[in-house]
Parts: C-alpha cells; sequence; structure tokens
C-alpha cells in the first residue's frame, strides 16, 4: 500500500471536500454492484471491505482483515475489473488502493494531527504581526534564533 497516494488522497478532500465526498458516496452506491458482479474467489476476498475516501484517480479500501487487503493488492485483474464495472456504476474508474481498517485509522489519525499541527503553527505565525498591523503581514520575515 502506498502511503503518499493515501496522504495525497486525504491532502485533495482537505483542499475540495464536496468533491471528494461527492466521489466517495458515488463509490459507496455502487460498492454492492461491485461486490455482486465479482465472481468466487474474487467475491470472497472483498466481503468486509468498504470504500474509505476516493478522488478520480484512486479509491481507497479498507478491508477488515490484513491479509486480504494485501491479496487485493496482489492482482492486478482485480483493478481492470473494479474499473469495468465502476466505470458503468458509479460514472468513474479509479484505481483500487487497499489497506486495512486498523492500518487506515492509523494514517488518518497521523493525517490529521499532522493537519492540526500545521493549523496551529500558521495561526501562531499570523498572530506574531500586531492589531492593527496586518497591512504589513506579506512584508514580515520571522526568523528563527
Amino acid at each position: 500500500m502506498d502511503r503518499n497516494k493515501v496522504q495525497s488522497i486525504l491532502q485533495e478532500a482537505v483542499e475540495n471536500p464536496d468533491l471528494a465526498r461527492q466521489n466517495l458516496i458515488r463509490l459507496q452506491n455502487a460498492w454492492g454492484e461491485v461486490i455482486e458482479s465479482l465472481g468466487g474467489p474474487d467475491k470472497a476476498l472483498l466481503v468486509g471491505s468498504q470504500p474509505v475516501a476516493a478522488n478520480e484517480h484512486h479509491a481507497i479500501l479498507a478491508f477488515e482483515s490484513n491479509f486480504n487487503a494485501g491479496q487485493t493488492m496482489k492482482r492486478d485483474n482485480l483493478n481492470t475489473m473494479f474499473g469495468n464495472i465502476l466505470s458503468q456504476a458509479a460514472g468513474f474508474s479509479p484505481e483500487i488502493l487497499a489497506i486495512s481498517m486498523e492500518e487506515w485509522k492509523e494514517v488518518r489519525a497521523a493525517f490529521s494531527a499532522k493537519a492540526k499541527s500545521s493549523q496551529t503553527e500558521k495561526e501562531a505565525e499570523e498572530s506574531l504581526i500586531p492589531e492593527g498591523f496586518e497591512f504589513l503581514a506579506d512584508k514580515v520575515k520571522v526568523e528563527e534564533d
């Protein structure tokens, strides 16, 4: 599982929450149809999985089992099948990224903590400029000692 791609999808969701929500809802609404369209071992592999995030190019599936997530990523044919089914059912065909639910929660929590930390730093920098002097904000450069 490529954590950089997952982080990128989460960042896109922060930057454009409406589009991220729309992509995820389309994927969730089509997920039952995707599962039903598969047969045998592929279907069994995906039982207990659920879409947790998506953009136009990638969809993150969280699995109850780390083993199933790993097996899903090893099967090249699944992405092709997903693409065909999702194209019809959801109107787009993202590449699937499989992750265990446990790892998804860790990645999401780390991303959230990092985003909050960045926001706190930004607010701290903004508070260095005295009230009434905001017009000088772009001319002030704060340097660490």
